[in-house]
């Protein structure tokens, strides 16, 4: 099965056969990681996706009615 994407591309694809999956929230800004714990070509493999929000407007994003 190929991945696919409706409103955007892939950032990347690779075949790995994932047996854990975790995400959190950063305590102190906005954003958080994504940790896929797997194995790729028969190695151990982790792989930590970091996000990042950009707000756009207003204090801590928040847009206010005028």
């Amino acid at each position: 099965m190929q991945p696919s994407a409706k409103t955007f591309d892939p950032l990347f694809a690779i075949r790995m056969d994932v047996f854990a999956i975790a995400a959190m929230n950063g305590p102190d800004w906005p954003g958080g990681n994504i940790t896929l714990v797997g194995r790729l070509n028969g190695q151990l493999t982790i792989i930590v996706l970091e996000i990042a929000i950009k707000h756009a407007g207003g204090a801590a994003g928040i847009r206010h009615p005028r």
